[in-house]
């Protein structure tokens, strides 16, 4: 966790509580929202989620450092989000009519290893995508507060792009994760996980 003077805010003015540790303050539920937009295309259309970071003037999330990149590069370039199990239900109710109902799926289990749980997921191709830390504030803040200025730059992919498919090769996997207690996690309901990762990122002037 990243504590809130490191990107020039309190606990107060976030209505967090200081535990005593830097790393482990106390912060009310966060709420982010999913905005889900259908785009028509020649075959099926795209589904695009939008992640919403900040719901009535509050931001609804919080940073962490990520100890993951120490591990290999499967962890130094991804994003993952989690949605509770009624509200991945409700909407792939809703985005059912859309789509061929007959459609053969194959799951795969990813098997838990040291440092992250189980994961049952699909995999599915990627059109394209767009992250950047400029819609998030506190981020926003974080990078200011250590000397970046101006426009974050963003990690974009399109697959209609040769020099994004020379560049990236992304895979998201959409998934449940269920954590027990007994392998070793904070036990929690079941939630739906979708984690987009670049197999591959590699910077024009490498050989």
């Amino acid at each position: 966790m990243i504590a809130p003077r490191f990107f020039g805010s309190t606990y107060e003015e976030l209505r967090w509580k200081d535990s005593g540790l830097d790393t482990k303050p106390i912060i009310p539920a966060e709420k982010p929202e999913l905005e889900v937009i259908l785009e028509e295309s020649p075959n099926l259309p795209l589904v695009r989620p939008n992640i919403v970071p900040s719901a009535n003037g509050v931001e609804q999330y919080h940073l962490e450092y990520s100890s993951m990149s120490e591990f290999g590069k499967i962890y130094k370039n991804w994003a993952t989000f989690y949605l509770p199990f009624d509200s991945a239900k409700e909407l792939s109710s809703k985005l059912t009519k859309y789509f061929d109902e007959k459609m053969q799926l194959e799951f795969s289990e990813e098997t838990k290893q040291a440092q992250r749980e189980k994961f049952r997921c699909l995999s599915i191709g990627v059109r394209k995508y767009v992250f950047s830390y400029s819609g998030f504030d506190y981020a926003k803040r974080y990078f200011e507060a250590n000397g970046v200025h101006g426009t974050l730059p963003s990690l974009a992919y399109d697959s209609a792009d040769p020099i994004s498919r020379q560049l990236m090769d992304p895979l998201l996997k959409i998934g449940v994760i269920e954590t027990k207690t007994s392998e070793g996690f904070e036990k929690r309901k079941a939630q739906i996980a979708s984690s987009c990762r670049n197999q591959s990122f590699r910077l024009p002037n490498e050989g």
